[in-house]
């Protein structure tokens, strides 16, 4: 199940074959057995995951795949694009997004049933598909998909609201340091370095502050990752 590509496993059991001694069949009988194992693959990844598929699992999934008129786009296109910079529209953006996968509880999610290789590849694949591509899928596939899709998403998004809001912090801060620096040159102002380390000290105080809210609010009912 760690593996899904044709030719790498394709590759294997001729390697496996090689190691064993075994003579190697007919290509088109190893062809047919590495498809076969791939499906087997896929039954078994749905199966693993069945219980996770309620009823209004499965309709919050398929509305992934559906244009949004509040967005202008479906929201599995939405989920996939990243911020460009690290601003407070960046930041407000990927709280909409955390907001969002959170109503899914996506942050509850524990696929530790499947490997890691398995969950990465899923993941790869939804962001990679299209809407559409995906609509066609067997539910079989697709649910798997989707599911994986939004639960790595949802320690994505967390990390990434995290690192643009120091990001967007230290920047405010270093704006501010130098508009500071620069007023006090100008008015040639004694005991400057002493008023810089006062400012530096009030900024620092803002900052933790700031960070503190946002930890207070996503991280603190975020779920522990697993080693896998």
């Amino acid at each position: 199940m760690e593996h899904d590509s044709p030719t790498l496993l394709f590759r294997l059991a001729c390697e496996y074959l090689i190691s064993a001694k075994v003579i190697r069949p007919g290509l088109v009988t190893v062809v047919e057995r590495v498809a076969h194992a791939r499906e087997v693959a896929r039954q078994e990844t749905f199966d693993r995951l069945a219980h996770e598929f309620t009823d209004e699992r499965r309709v919050g999934l398929d509305g992934l795949l559906v244009t949004d008129p509040a967005i202008g786009m479906s929201r599995l296109r939405w989920l996939g694009k990243g911020p460009v910079e690290a601003s407070p529209a960046a930041v407000k953006a990927e709280i909409a997004k955390l907001e969002f996968l959170r109503g899914m509880d996506a942050h509850t999610l524990d696929l530790s049933v499947l490997p890691a290789e398995r969950r990465w590849f899923l993941a790869m694949v939804g962001r990679r598909l299209t809407a559409q591509a995906l609509q066609r899928r067997e539910p079989e596939r697709r649910y798997p998909i989707l599911l994986t899709l939004v639960a790595q998403s949802a320690t994505e998004v967390l990390d990434e609201v995290v690192q643009l809001f120091d990001q967007a912090m230290s920047a405010r801060e270093s704006k501010a340091a130098r508009r500071m620096r620069d007023a006090l040159a100008e008015r040639g102002a004694p005991g400057t370095r002493t008023l810089n380390r006062r400012i530096k000290s009030a900024l620092d105080h803002c900052r933790a502050v700031s960070y503190g809210a946002v930890s207070r609010r996503f991280i603190r009912h975020a779920p522990c990752r697993s080693a896998g």
